[in-house]
């Protein structure tokens, strides 16, 4: 009888331990199926200027990232421009970054391999997240191109990726070219960014007319597509600040606090005058202030 639930007590572990391990072990025979090219100059498909129109995050079933809606566009991202050339690529998204001399590494591989290797797994059944959960409109199995930026400094964005498994999965940024006029992007924060190419000659949309701006901030906004898309970012960050609030009871204080401080940031803002860097970086600090009010509103309530 002892025997029999010492060898009870082992079959357990071992199922247990199987348990464990096989998630991880199918990650590794993942990427395992990936073959990578040696480093070679930006192809001509990614050379432009693009610009963020579609935000997606994990919407898997089980992800406390779902929402009603089929895309989680997240504001401070939407608008964003990013500008690849021979020489250097530029962005103005959140932790932006600046990659010079970049070379592309093409890694053969599957949609299912690259965002289940790659992007943060869930703690819970199904451990990976596949290329459905994040919109891309790509099979699972189908062969895929997935490009990894190198830098003169090293990878673009060295310490993303590793998803469960840090040994595992394409590191770093990474971009899927959707077609002529479409790309994928891994970024920051777990987050696919859709970037549409932008014309040669597109005009900036700012978030008022600029066929009236008057003031010297509102025609240096005026004359560049990146920063009206970064003024959009911050009225839109206003806006679902204003309806956040309006949802809730009681928020009265909160909506006129809130209506004070964009006229005191517009005053801020205004003080910049033509100087490009100014304007981008209190435009930033606004988004990110308000994020903050938002996030100790609710950590405060809830």
């Amino acid at each position: 009888m002892t025997a029999m639930r010492h060898n009870l007590r082992s079959l357990t572990a071992n199922i247990l331990t199987l348990t464990f391990i096989l998630p991880l072990c199918c990650i590794s025979c993942q990427a395992e199926n990936v073959s990578a090219s040696a480093p070679t100059a930006l192809p001509s498909t990614l050379i432009g200027t693009w610009q963020v129109a579609e935000v997606h995050t994990d919407q898997g079933e089980s992800h406390w990232h779902r929402t009603r809606d089929d895309k989680y566009n997240v504001h401070k991202f939407l608008g964003r421009v990013y500008s690849f050339t021979a020489q250097v690529v530029t962005t103005n998204a959140p932790d932006d970054k600046r990659c010079d001399n970049p070379k592309i590494i093409v890694h053969r591989t599957t949609a299912a391999n690259v965002v289940g290797t790659s992007i943060a797994s869930r703690g819970f059944s199904p451990v990976l997240p596949t290329a459905k959960d994040f919109q891309l409109p790509l099979a699972d199995n189908a062969p895929i191109e997935v490009l990894s930026l190198l830098c003169k400094e090293g990878l673009f964005g060295k310490n993303l990726g590793g998803g469960q498994n840090p040994d595992v999965g394409i590191k770093g940024v990474w971009l899927i070219v959707l077609n002529t006029e479409q790309l994928a992007l891994r970024w920051h924060d777990e987050t696919i960014l859709i970037l549409k190419r932008l014309p040669e000659h597109a005009k900036p949309v700012a978030s008022f007319d600029c066929t009236k701006a008057a003031t010297e901030v509102e025609k240096t906004i005026c004359e560049s597509v990146a920063l009206a898309a970064y003024d959009q970012s911050v009225t839109q960050t206003y806006k679902l600040a204003l309806e956040y609030y309006k949802t809730k009871k009681n928020t009265a204080n909160q909506i006129a606090e809130l209506k004070k401080s964009q006229q005191q940031w517009l005053t801020q803002r205004n003080a910049c005058g033509p100087d490009i860097a100014c304007l981008e970086k209190s435009m930033g600090d606004r988004i990110d202030g308000i994020d903050y009010e938002l996030a100790t509103y609710g950590y405060e309530n809830r």
